[in-house]
């Protein structure tokens, strides 16, 4: 998505990617990340050819590269879970936001700043 000049906002690209692979997203909710994406530029059957899984990509680093992955102790459940909570809120509103000034923009609905 940078490299076709599109800006994006934190958490953006990972709901983008969750956008085209994930199974409980609606056809509708895809067919808008795809049209959105090619609007930019972006050759989205190319894309999906690219795509890779988390654990092949872990398979690749710990076979071929000998990486090994160590947890940080320090980090508690507590800290994993703000942190994962703190993502879902920054994607929340990065979708909110664009989806009313989608509205807004159109003349569906009337909006002050938000």
């Amino acid at each position: 998505m940078t490299d076709a000049g599109m800006s994006t906002l934190s958490g953006e690209v990972s709901n983008m990617y969750r956008l085209l692979t994930a199974d409980d997203v609606s056809s509708g909710n895809r067919t808008e990340a795809r049209k959105r994406l090619e609007q930019n530029g972006l050759d989205i059957a190319q894309l999906e050819r690219d795509f890779i899984t988390y654990q092949a990509m872990r398979s690749y680093l710990k076979d071929y590269r000998g990486a090994e992955y160590h947890r940080n102790s320090e980090t508690t459940r507590l800290e994993d879970t703000v942190a994962a909570i703190q993502r879902l809120q920054a994607r929340t509103r990065s979708v909110a936001e664009k989806n009313l000034t989608q509205l807004r923009k159109t003349g569906q609905i009337s909006l002050g700043e938000f």
